[in-house]
């Protein structure tokens, strides 16, 4: 038995039904399916629906003679316990999302990415999904475009056409396995839809589902609602994924596709192309998108590149342009001889200099309209978009704004952007380069920005990228400075220095020298080395105009906003780059540095008279207070060498033997210290013609101590190590045992017990030579 609410809101249905009519959407009624005990059969009549659906319903047009019993149709009019249905594709369609199917998801990263249209009305379904009612999207009707959405409209031409049942029809829940009704959220009112486009982008995703389901390959193409063509999607095959997915993102740019929107319609195109094992290499998401950003990157909105006509990945565009056909342009300037446009700025300093300060001044000269800080006036006032990875907007960015008498309507801050992952799903993260090159573009060109901050250039770059490696940032920084000179904006990067020390102020930023020389002008904040609260704003590179004089500021306190300015001086001062990276001498490296001129002087005193041991040169280095590497230090600095005379002796340390090598010593120092004299005449050889020999080997000797016994070490040390066999013993076979002893575990050099000759007595693994053993035998 039917309750009194449960009329009131068939009656209001009727009356929703009326309206819709009245505003040119047709509406039909539909009886229900009777089985065979006379009750509704639920999954009986028009494909499992429960209904009936008149003949030729999709012709039906907009009449009230529908909801008449008694009017010109009769029986087919509606009654309780019918269907009511609205035919789709003439003021509205429908957009049917399945929360069990995942269409919630789907609904919010649509709407995530600014791809869901404007609705009209929503219904909530019996299984507890939603019909959202929009303005005809001219793509027909098709199941499954996403997880979880399906959609039901017409062709422009009247063919095509789906329904959506509406209230009060019921249905079988299937979620509860109850009966429930279709009930109207939001009625329909105002359904003037005319002009409205905002279903472009679910259009599309419709128009690729059936393309799929067709089966047509890539490189064909139809006809969209706007009479522009749109490639096909398809399986991609192994070998064509680079030119067709270029050609799609060209489709994209030059239909001129919000890149929010292109890449959720990218995305859908690369999931067509082939992988592992059917193709030879992956496919990721993450190279599929860097494609659609390079497009985004390189090509204005309404041009793209042409379909593709490469056989394989790796087809790239080629460019070549000939210089007769270039204009010449003279350099513009945002900060005449400081700031060039549509170029890329440096700007080098160590952390509390006052940088990101810096920059938020000339920001909010450039907002205000006012002067830089050398006085030239600013031509127009700009706007300037700042991407900070260190500073709060609320308690540092603005306040310093403020600060610098900043117009704050013309600053704006970049803090996240769009990304689908590897699922499918969007979510907010902060930018990085090159990913984001596009949006970052888009932002210039949407809100007319004149420069570009982005503090610091390291937090941005890719994880992909090496910022040491030349080839990874020079990658990056010619898209960002190509994007740059199509948007006319200035970028600064601002970077931290290195820890090396001194230096070339060109070498001291931190990362790849590429960085800088892709820039056309670089600047370096450093502290004054005669005030330590005054700071200097030096040039490093200046490729486009002369090198700009230094100017100096100072942070002082603002007490109105709790933060400091910058407060520039009147007058230029003198000082260079390279002056104020030279390294100031502290406390403790003056102490190094006298310790090592001690290590100096008493080398060299230590090796006056003569070669000495290195050993004993470290033995005496401890006496005298020195340490094992100051000692190598000092030796390095007379230029000292080591001399190895003997093959088994000790390493000796000795003055240079020549005045040339002394002149060619400490030649890369800036001020050497000077060379004892050396005893030995460059007119005489340091030995005589014929040296003294060994007297048991007959080898020369060169060491004094060699030549003082007269004796090589090898021979020396078997003779002060020698055991002398018992008196009387003779040998084997009966001669008389030499003095000499075999020395194998020193030299691997055995001599015969017998006769005294040598033999490798490591080979023979005995104290006789061959020869006596033989005889023995």
């Amino acid at each position: 038995m039917t309750t009194f609410l449960e009329n009131a809101r068939a009656l209001r249905a009727l009356q929703v039904a009326r309206r819709l009519i009245d505003c040119g959407v047709p509406v039909f009624a539909a009886p229900p399916a009777i089985g065979t005990d006379g009750t509704w059969d639920p999954a009986g009549g028009h494909n499992g629906c429960g209904y009936w659906l008149p003949p030729a319903w999709e012709k039906t047009v907009p009449t009230e003679h529908w909801l008449d019993p008694n009017g010109p149709i009769g029986d087919r009019a509606h009654r309780p316990g019918w269907a009511l249905c609205a035919v789709m594709g003439h003021k509205l369609d429908l957009l049917d999302v399945d929360p069990r199917n995942g269409g919630d998801t789907t609904r919010q990263g649509l709407v995530a990415a600014g791809m869901w249209p404007t609705v009209y009305a929503v219904a909530e379904t019996p299984s507890g999904g939603t019909h959202e009612f929009v303005a005809p999207l001219g793509a027909g009707s098709r199941d499954g475009v996403r997880d979880g959405l399906d959609v039901k409209g017409g062709l422009p031409d009247g063919t095509g056409r789906g329904f959506a049942f509406i209230a009060p029809t019921v249905k079988l829940s299937k979620v509860t396995g109850e009966i429930a009704s279709y009930r109207w959220t939001v009625e329909p009112a105002d359904l003037d839809t005319a002009g409205d486009d905002s279903g472009a982008a679910v259009a599309e995703l419709v128009r690729q589902a059936k393309a799929r389901n067709n089966g047509q390959v890539d490189g064909d193409a139809f006809a969209g609602v706007d009479g522009k063509t749109w490639p096909h999607t398809g399986p991609i095959p192994d070998g064509k994924r680079h030119p067709a997915l270029v050609s799609y993102a060209g489709s994209l740019r030059r239909r001129d596709v919000h890149l929010d929107e292109a890449l959720v319609l990218f995305r859908l195109r690369w999931q067509d192309c082939e992988q592992p094992p059917a193709a030879r290499y992956p496919c990721t998401w993450d190279e599929a998108q860097e494609k659609l950003r390079d497009v985004y990157t390189r090509y204005v909105p309404g041009e793209g590149p042409e379909p593709a006509e490469a056989e394989d990945d790796t087809a790239t565009p080629t460019t070549v342009v000939t210089l007769a056909d270039v204009t010449p342009e003279h350099v513009r300037w945002l900060w005449p001889a400081h700031l060039p446009r549509g170029k890329l700025v440096i700007l080098d300093g160590d952390p509390s200099t006052g940088k990101s300060t810096l920059t938020l001044d000339l920001a909010g000269r450039l907002s205000a309209g006012t002067k830089w800080p050398d006085d030239t006036p600013v031509d127009i006032p700009g706007d300037t978009l700042i991407m900070s990875a260190e500073d709060g907007l609320a308690d540092t960015i603005a306040p310093r704004l403020t600060a610098a008498g900043a117009d704050l309507t013309r600053v704006h801050a970049l803090l996240e952007v769009p990304l689908i992952d590897d699922e499918g799903a969007i979510r907010s993260v902060p930018p990085s380069l090159p990913r984001d090159i596009p949006v970052l573009q888009q932002v210039i060109t949407g809100r007319g920005i004149r420069l570009v901050v982005i503090d610091v250039l390291m937090a941005y770059l890719s994880g992909k990228v090496d910022s040491h490696r030349d080839q990874d940032v020079r990658g990056v920084l010619h898209q960002l400075a190509a994007m740059a000179e199509r948007t006319g904006a200035t970028i600064i990067l601002i970077r931290h220095l290195n820890k090396s020390g001194g230096g070339h102020a060109l070498y001291r930023g931190g990362g790849s020298i590429g960085i800088i020389g892709a820039a056309r002008a670089a600047f370096l904040v450093a502290r004054d080395p005669e005030d330590e609260q005054r700071r200097i704003l030096a040039v490093t590179k200046s490729n486009l105009a002369a090198e700009p004089p230094a100017l100096a500021y100072r942070l002082v306190d603002d007490p109105l906003n709790f933060c400091a300015r910058v407060e520039w001086e009147d007058q230029p001062t003198e000082h260079r780059a390279a002056d104020l990276l030279r390294a100031p001498v502290t406390d403790d490296e003056r102490v190094d540095q006298m310790a090592q001129n001690y290590a100096v002087e008493w080398l060299r005193e230590l090796l006056a008279e003569g070669p000495v041991k290195a050993t004993d040169v470290y033995r005496q280095a401890d006496h005298a207070g020195l340490s094992k590497d100051q000692a190598k230090r000092a030796k390095k600095k007379i230029g000292a060498a080591a001399t190895h005379p003997e093959i088994d002796g000790p390493w000796y340390w000795q003055m240079p033997l020549s005045r040339e090598h002394l002149g060619s010593v400490g030649s890369g120092t800036q001020n050497p210290a000077p060379y004892a004299p050396l005893p030995l005449p460059s007119s005489e050889p340091l030995f005589a013609a014929e040296p003294p020999k060994c007297r048991t080997c007959g080898l020369g000797l060169r060491h004094p101590a060699s030549v003082k016994r007269g004796t090589c070490d090898r021979h020396h040390q078997e003779e002060t190590s020698r055991d002398d066999p018992p008196e009387g013993a003779e040998c084997p076979h009966g001669k008389a045992r030499t003095t000499r002893r075999a020395s194998i575990a020193t030299t691997g050099v055995a001599h015969c017990r017998c006769c005294g000759h040598s033999f490798n007595g490591a080979v023979a693994q005995s104290d006789t030579c061959r020869t006596c053993r033989e005889e023995t035998a």
